[in-house]
């Protein structure tokens, strides 16, 4: 367990997990982690659906005891489902807070444009605006083509122009809308990719700030700049964040 020793307050704790475990042993997991400080404010997921819910589920409901509010609540939805399905998903999570304030899509181009629906329908009603973003891909660019992406870079592509109609339609209502066009960063997906010598000899002989970012503070950065009031003059962008590899072209380079 870590410690700020200058303030002898635990700032950290190790609770062991297996995430595909059951809700049993999840629930402990996360009471644990609940005692070593007396409450939990933030959680953040980097798993499926199953392991969402069954991590913040009611049960597991983060509160915070001062105000005896709701601080988090989770609520399940297919995001594939039809119109009336997310619209009820969104007026649950509305009536849990009373407002929604941002609305972060990292799914497909209709998923993303149904969700957006109805929370905007909300936060148009709610008189208060909001801020929405869209996560997206570099794919989508007009600047790179991925060879064997046609659907992938396709519905990314749909999503910058998505992003950019909603920003014109909502901008009355003070609802800001943007999208973030992420590139390669390191994951459980992308790991084994990352052990490739030739990928960091890309990187270090193309990439011009000379290197492959992490998604914390690369996305994450953007994120909170995005959802603070310090970006309420911006709407309607499309934020690249990608080390700036899809700038060079092809490499002049006799080999890599």
């Amino acid at each position: 367990m870590a410690h700020d020793h200058g303030h002898n307050e635990v700032r950290a704790a190790v609770v062991e997990l297996d995430v595909t475990s059951n809700g049993q042993t999840i629930e402990v997991a996360v009471e644990k982690a609940w005692k070593a400080f007396g409450h939990i404010d933030a959680l953040i997921n980097n798993a499926g659906v199953r392991d969402f819910l069954l991590s913040c589920g009611p049960s597991t409901m983060a509160h915070d005891h001062d105000l005896d509010g709701v601080r988090a609540v989770a609520i399940e939805l297919d995001v594939t489902s039809n119109g009336q399905t997310i619209e009820v998903a969104m007026l649950k999570a509305w009536e849990v807070f009373g407002h929604i304030d941002v609305l972060i899509n990292n799914a497909g181009v209709r998923a993303a444009w149904l969700v957006s629906k109805y929370v905007g329908k909300c936060m148009r009603d709610g008189g208060r605006g909001g801020s929405i973003i869209n996560i997206s891909s570099n794919a989508g660019l007009h600047r790179v083509q991925i060879l064997g992406a046609v659907a992938y870079a396709s519905s990314k592509g749909a999503i910058h122009i998505l992003t950019k109609t909603m920003a014109l339609e909502m901008g009355k209502w003070n609802i800001r809308v943007n999208a973030i066009a992420a590139g390669i960063f390191r994951s459980e997906i992308t790991e084994s990719l990352f052990q490739k010598y030739w990928l960091q000899n890309v990187a270090l002989r193309t990439i011009p700030l000379k290197t492959w970012g992490e998604s914390d503070p690369a996305l994450t950065s953007i994120i909170r700049y995005l959802i603070h009031d310090s970006s309420d003059y911006i709407s309607g962008n499309i934020f690249i964040v990608d080390a700036e590899y899809t700038l060079p072209g092809i490499p002049i380079f006799s080999s890599l």
